[in-house]
């Protein structure tokens, strides 16, 4: 668990600078130093998360990275989102979203374990937008099924 003030040396992508942990009305979230010159800023886990309060969520980047990034989500999210009408009682919310990151990494070629929307450039999360167009919940449920059932994932 970090605390406000703790700083992530040379981390800012858009001039280099140390960014410091502060905190919003809402979640911790990590500023440049050298704000107001200059305005980046990456999110901080946030109330919920335990011992990974304040831990950056993911690398952080330049504002054309970020927006590929928000795309990314904006589109991967819509798919486990779906869930509620299309799985059996019981599945969860973390259950659908694990599920689509399994299906998303099969579909990307990368280890599941750094399958996650906030580590990727922004030539992956171009993928990311591409590989999910017409892609439902329901779809991702039964591949994944499927694959357990072989044994693949």
């Amino acid at each position: 668990m970090k605390k406000r003030g703790h700083i992530l040396p040379n981390a800012c992508p858009d001039c280099g600078s140390d960014m410091v942990l502060k905190i919003s009305k809402y979640d911790p979230f990590y500023g440049c130093k050298r704000f107001p010159k200059c305005k980046a800023s990456h999110g901080a886990h946030g109330d919920g998360s335990g011992n990974k309060w304040g831990e950056p969520l993911g690398i952080p980047v330049d504002s054309e990275t970020r927006k590929a990034r928000q795309d990314a989500h904006a589109v991967f999210d819509r798919i486990w989102n779906q869930r509620m009408a299309s799985v059996p009682k019981g599945f969860t919310v973390r259950s659908a979203r694990r599920e689509a990151y399994e299906w998303l990494a099969a579909r990307l070629g990368i280890d599941p374990d750094k399958c996650h929307i906030g580590m990727f450039d922004k030539p992956t999360c171009e993928r990311v937008v591409k590989v999910c167009q017409g892609i439902d919940y329901k779809y991702v449920h039964r591949w994944c099924k499927q694959h357990k059932q072989m044994g693949v994932a």
